[in-house]
């Protein structure tokens, strides 16, 4: 039988998943997120180089390669060979960027959204994480219908709206990744490691109960 796919490009899986990892990523852990979900998270990278030759802009020209020539005195100086070639180190750096900022703003939305206290916030947050994406694309197309297929980034925020009774913050204050999906209908916390501190007070409160310190006899 065929899995049942979220807007017919992603599992239930594989969405619950992309958008756990995706609300828990921090600042030095968006480019783990986009190797791991290198297949989800299809925000198209934005080729620079033509944009700016299109518009005449001339990158610097640098020698191809560097020979080490020794001075009079004895010093070792770098000195230029070969062809010149253009260098657009800057270029490619600012298109990674470019996509790393874009997976950072949607995720601070994502749990904004996790975290809204009402419908209408959460509905709010929800559309400025898909706005973001959506104005990447437009910089390659622009259209006003949406496209024939809709991307996986777009199916999982159309799951998460749909799916917000589900999503929770994990009980625990310690956690370090506490955006998660409820599996069960008592579930409070997203791991039974973040759940044992509040089941050893439990148990420990229930024995206090049971058991109380016998009075000493005068």
């Amino acid at each position: 039988m065929a899995t049942r796919k979220i807007l017919g490009v992603i599992s239930k899986q594989r969405t619950e998943r992309l958008l756990e990892d995706w609300a828990n990523t921090r600042e030095d852990g968006v480019r783990r997120l986009l190797r791991i979900h290198a297949e989800e998270i299809d925000i198209p990278k934005p080729e620079f180089k033509q944009t700016v030759r299109s518009r005449g802009f001339k990158p610097t020209m640098m020698p191809s390669t560097w020979t080490l020539v020794e001075r009079p005195d004895g010093t070792l100086v770098e000195r230029p060979e070969g062809p010149y070639v253009e260098d657009w180190t800057l270029v490619e750096c600012a298109e990674v960027l470019f996509v790393e900022d874009t997976v950072r703003r949607i995720a601070e939305f994502l749990r904004k959204a996790w975290d809204a206290p009402d419908q209408r916030r959460f509905d709010w947050y929800l559309w400025k994480a898909l706005s973001i994406a959506q104005t990447v694309w437009q910089l390659f197309e622009f259209v006003d219908d949406p496209p024939e297929r809709a991307s996986a980034v777009e199916a999982a925020i159309f799951y998460l709206r749909h799916s917000r009774r589900r999503a929770l913050h994990c009980a625990n204050p310690n956690c370090t990744t506490p955006y998660f999906f409820q599996q069960g209908k008592r579930q409070r916390f997203c791991s039974t490691i973040c759940a044992l501190p509040t089941q050893r007070e439990s148990k420990r409160k229930w024995w206090a109960k049971k058991h109380p310190p016998k009075e000493k006899k005068k």
